[in-house]
């Protein structure tokens, strides 16, 4: 806020994406890029492992400064997602529900429902479940996106439309809007370069 003076003269930031918001709302500091104390352990992924079929998909959850988008993408990005991998011949998918929503049960009665065969996982340290995956498919506006880039899992980031999301902040970074070109990319072995987004946010460099 131009009326207030900034409480202080100068700030660390981990990387491009930081200093990119502050220019944003014109904070009046000085900054020094110093990198994320964790960026040196994280090895960005370029290519899929030989053998892809055990998949991670993060819950859709939606945060609430994204006000534009419905809570039915909820519902419609799980049955969506696992329907197309298992048309794809993906056998172990395991979905990862985002800490203390206590859905499980919901989960479990839509897989019930549709006959899906996924594990559905509402505890456990998410690197185990990243360890665990050859790849994940998630939202982009969830941390688990720049902690399975980190590491080095494929990550495929999924944003349904409408969205408030500001995408200036996602730049560089291959965000699908639909699984139909999803799937495309999957089926093509397709991995997006991460590196240069990740060295963003964190400066692996």
């Amino acid at each position: 806020n131009p009326k207030y003076p900034p409480l202080v003269d100068r700030l660390f930031t981990w990387g491009k994406a930081q200093e990119g918001w502050l220019d944003a709302i014109s904070a009046k500091v000085e900054t020094i890029r110093t990198g994320s104390p964790i960026s040196g352990q994280q090895r960005p992924a370029t290519s899929f492992t030989e053998k892809r079929q055990r998949v991670l998909v993060v819950q859709y959850f939606i945060s609430y400064y994204n006000y534009q988008s419905p809570a039915c993408h909820e519902y419609y990005f799980y049955v969506e997602s696992i329907r197309m991998l298992l048309k794809l011949g993906y056998s172990q998918i395991r979905v990862k529900l985002h800490p203390g929503t206590k859905k499980s049960r919901y989960y479990k009665k839509i897989a019930d429902y549709y006959g899906f065969e996924c594990d559905i996982c509402s505890s456990g340290a998410f690197k185990e479940h990243v360890a665990w995956a050859d790849f994940v498919i998630g939202p982009p506006t969830s941390g688990t996106m720049l902690e399975s880039m980190g590491m080095g899992k494929p990550h495929y980031a999924v944003m349904l439309p409408p969205s408030s999301i500001d995408m200036t902040y996602l730049e560089g970074r291959q965000v699908f809007s639909d699984f139909e070109s999803l799937g495309r990319a999957l089926s093509e072995g397709c991995v997006a370069d991460q590196g240069a987004f990740l060295n963003n946010f964190i400066s692996c460099d």
